[in-house]
């Protein structure tokens, strides 16, 4: 931020780059469907992500009364939705 002919600048934000940016939407999406797979047999939902959206996704899924199990590699449960969410870039021009 600084001053420049009596107007204040707000420099660009650089402390949340991302190499995918990801929309408030398509989050609530992707929480929604864990919702579903959720309410449909019952068992908790684990899932695993990069930590910056793991974060927001599991806050918006537990909003929609979902129990979240946290991920630990040494642990597996036979009764659990499993999920590994992976960005990929949309490549069309």
């Amino acid at each position: 931020m600084k001053l420049v002919k009596n107007r204040l600048v707000l420099a660009a934000d650089h402390i949340m780059e991302e190499p995918v940016r990801v929309t408030l939407n398509q989050q609530e999406s992707i929480a929604h469907d864990l919702s579903e797979r959720y309410h449909q047999n019952g068992y908790p939902v684990i899932i695993h992500s990069e930590p910056f959206y793991e974060r927001s996704i599991k806050y918006l899924t537990e909003q929609l009364g979902v129990k979240v199990a946290p991920w630990e590699a040494n642990k597996q449960y036979l009764h659990a939705n499993y999920f590994i969410i992976l960005w990929q870039k949309n490549q069309a021009k």
